[in-house]
């Protein structure tokens, strides 16, 4: 299973690497900072699941995951933000992300997500 993870703050990735590994443990996960790595990575490695931050440094969040779900459609996508006011669950949808969460320092909301999707089965485990 191969994930996707984008931030552009290098603590926050980290968080989101961790709760990543601590459900999917074997998971083959790539990390970046930047949007144009995540695209190329996107394009040769078609992940099964894409964890986005909203606000990024050159694109937003959403059209990053129009953008990847455009590369591969069967890819499953989850919106991270700070910010509770930063989430517009309407434009989430639109734009084709599986879910959101907020991000705090324990990432309880984002881990049940994962649990979600791996009991769901809707990616491999």
């Amino acid at each position: 299973m191969k994930i996707l993870l984008l931030d552009d703050k290098p603590i926050d990735l980290e968080r989101a690497v961790l709760a990543t590994k601590d459900i999917f443990p074997k998971a083959e996960l790539f990390s970046t900072d930047d949007e144009d790595t995540a695209l190329d990575y996107t394009s040769k490695n078609l992940p099964h699941l894409v964890v986005l931050d909203i606000i990024l440094k050159k694109e937003h969040g959403y059209a990053m995951c129009s953008k990847i779900l455009e590369i591969n459609p069967d890819c499953h996508v989850i919106l991270l933000t700070g910010s509770i006011n930063a989430i517009d669950s309407g434009l989430a949808d639109r734009n084709g992300a599986y879910g959101f969460a907020i991000k705090t320092r324990n990432m309880i909301a984002f881990k049940d997500l994962l649990k979600k999707i791996k009991k769901d089965s809707l990616v491999e485990a």
